[in-house]
C-alpha cells in the first residue's frame, strides 16, 4: 500500500474517530445531567459507539504499522546507506567476534548465484540507534570491561564478555518483527588471460585487438643481405646490428635462412603476401629447415609443407 493512501486512509478514520468520541461524550454529559434516562436505550447507544471507537481505534493501529513499513521501504537507500556508514565507521576497531556480530545486524543472508548476488539486509532501525552509547575509542588495546551484554539476561555464545560492548543492543522493537530489503546485483564476467568481475557495473567493451601483421621472414632476411653486400665499404655485423637496431642472435639466424635454403623458394617468398603461406613458412620453421644438414633434406621439407594444388 502506498504512503499516500495509507496517509488519506488514517485521516478519514481520525475524523470518523473524533466524531464518535464527541457524540459519545455528549451523551455521557447528558446522561449525567439527568437530560436523558439512563435506560436500555441509553445503553444500547453507549455501546454501539463504544464498539465503533474501538474498531476505528484497531484499524488506525494496523494503518500505524502499514504507514511505518511503508516509509521504511520508501527510503530503504537511505537507511541502508547510514546503516553501512555506521558500521563502516566501528567495523575495524572491534574484535573478530564482534565484526561477524555487526555484519550479522546488518545482513540477513546472501544469496550467490551465477550471474548476480542477493543480499537480504535489515532495515527495521538505523543502526546508530541500536549501538551502545559509548564506543570505545580505537587507541585502547581492547574494549572495557564494564559493559553492557547484548540480552541483558545471558551474554551471546561464544562472545567473550569485554566483547559485548561492541555489539548492537536488542530492543523489542528490533525483535518483534524484522523489516528486510531485497538487493540484487548483477555480475558481469569476463574471461580473457585472467577472470575478470565486476558488481553492478558491465564491464567496458573488450578492446579490439589489432590485426596481426604476418611478418615475411625471407624479404627481412634479404633487405638485411642487401645492406651488408651494397654498402660502400666493408660492413660488419656490429654495424649492421647498430644501424639496423637488430640483435645478433636475429641477424644470424635470417641470413643463415637466407643463404642456405634453395634460390628458386628464397625468390618465390620474397615477395609472397599469402598468409597462410607466410604462416606455415614462419621464421621459426625457416630457421629448423635451414638446420637440415644437406639441401636434399631441406627441399623434401619445403616440397612437405608446400599446399598441394
Amino acid at each position: 500500500m502506498k504512503l499516500e493512501k495509507i496517509d488519506h486512509d488514517l485521516q478519514e478514520r481520525e475524523t470518523k474517530l473524533n466524531a464518535f468520541r464527541h457524540q459519545a461524550n455528549k451523551l455521557l454529559e447528558l446522561a449525567m445531567g439527568n437530560t436523558v434516562a439512563k435506560g436500555s436505550t441509553y445503553k444500547d447507544k453507549m455501546n454501539e459507539l463504544e464498539l465503533e471507537i474501538t474498531k476505528l481505534e484497531d484499524e488506525m493501529d494496523k494503518l500505524q504499522a502499514q504507514k511505518r513499513v511503508a516509509s521504511i521501504n520508501a527510503y530503504s537507500g537511505e537507511f541502508l546507506h547510514r546503516n553501512i556508514g555506521v558500521a563502516m565507521q566501528y567495523i575495524d576497531q572491534a574484535p573478530p567476534e564482534a565484526q561477524k556480530s555487526l555484519i550479522q545486524a546488518l545482513i540477513k543472508d546472501i544469496f550467490v548465484h551465477s550471474d548476480r548476488i542477493v543480499i537480504n539486509m535489515y532495515i527495521e532501525e538505523p543502526l546508530d540507534g541500536i549501538l551502545p552509547k559509548i564506543i570505545p575509542s580505537i587507541k585502547e588495546k581492547r574494549p572495557t570491561e564494564a559493559c553492557k551484554a547484548l540480552v541483558p539476561t545471558a551474554p551471546l555464545s561464544g562472545v567473550s564478555d569485554s566483547c559485548q560492548h561492541w555489539l548492537p543492543e536488542l530492543d523489542a522493537r528490533r525483535t518483534s518483527q524484522l523489516h528486510i530489503v531485497h538487493m540484487v546485483v548483477k555480475i558481469y564476467t569476463r574471461r580473457s588471460r585472467k577472470q575478470l568481475i565486476r558488481f553492478g557495473d558491465p564491464l567496458p567493451e573488450k578492446p579490439h585487438r589489432a590485426k596481426r601483421i604476418i611478418k615475411n621472414t625471407i624479404y627481412e632476411g634479404l633487405k638485411i643481405q642487401a645492406f651488408i653486400n651494397n654498402g660502400p665499404g666493408r660492413i660488419t655485423w656490429a654495424r649492421t646490428r647498430k644501424e639496423l637496431n637488430i640483435s645478433e642472435a636475429k641477424l644470424a639466424h635470417l641470413l643463415k635462412i637466407v643463404n642456405t635454403l634453395p634460390s628458386d623458394f628464397v625468390a618465390d617468398m620474397k615477395s609472397c603476401t599469402d598468409e597462410a603461406k607466410l604462416k606455415t613458412f614462419n621464421g621459426r620453421r625457416l630457421l629448423q629447415i635451414s638446420r637440415l644438414k644437406t639441401e636434399k633434406e631441406r627441399q623434401n621439407e619445403i616440397e612437405r609443407l608446400l599446399p598441394k594444388d
